[in-house]
């Protein structure tokens, strides 16, 4: 495997992760808005 290709998979990785607590912070807001 190619050094650029491995790169590439970690950005994708880390960029779907990013997404995902970023998906997770805002489940979390509206959680705590409808209990406030």
């Amino acid at each position: 495997m190619r050094v650029e290709e491995s790169s590439h998979m970690q950005n994708s990785a880390r960029g779907s992760f990013f997404s995902f607590i970023k998906t997770a912070v805002n489940a979390w807001r509206s959680f705590l808005l409808v209990l406030w």
